[in-house]
């Protein structure tokens, strides 16, 4: 079997600095905890939920698929002829487009993409970060390439 990093996503309390925004009846005095109220969840503990979480991955071949997606993701935006995109970068489907200067910050551009149905997020200035959940369909991919080429292909960024 090959071997798979994981990071596992856990809720944090707001001494943690994890999450500030945290509603108050999941906040403890404990360093970390896990929300296992939901339905698939509420009879196990935390070591059973994080395995079958771990099984659900490995069974579904998540990491696989995100990296054969990702990969045409980043070449689908690479082809978009843009007076804004310097560079394409990315691993899997965490995907960063990098803006030119002279084309402004990221956050005009992640704003108008907001506007259009598409979160994406601003980061150091000229990157906007592409980041779909791991169960994301080249379908809905193909549906978001739409405004996302829209965007691109404006001559400036538009804000509302």
């Amino acid at each position: 079997m090959a071997e798979i990093e994981i990071w596992v996503p856990l809720i944090g309390n707001d001494k943690d600095g994890w999450d500030a925004d945290m509603p108050p009846e999941y906040e403890t005095d404990d360093d970390v905890h896990y929300d296992v109220n939901d339905t698939t969840t509420q009879d196990m503990d935390t070591g059973e939920v994080l395995t079958s979480r771990y099984n659900l991955i490995v069974d579904e071949k998540l990491p696989q698929r995100a990296a054969e997606l990702g990969a045409w993701f980043m070449e689908e935006l690479r082809s978009i002829d843009s007076p804004h995109v310097e560079e394409v970068r990315g691993r899997g489907l965490m995907v960063g487009v990098v803006l030119k200067e002279s084309s402004g910050t990221a956050r005009p551009f992640a704003e108008e993409l907001m506007e259009r149905g598409i979160l994406a997020k601003e980061t150091h200035e000229q990157v906007i970060r592409f980041a779909p959940p791991l169960v994301v369909s080249r379908q809905e991919l193909e549906e978001a390439l739409v405004p996302i080429r829209e965007v691109l292909q404006a001559p400036v960024a538009q804000t509302s």
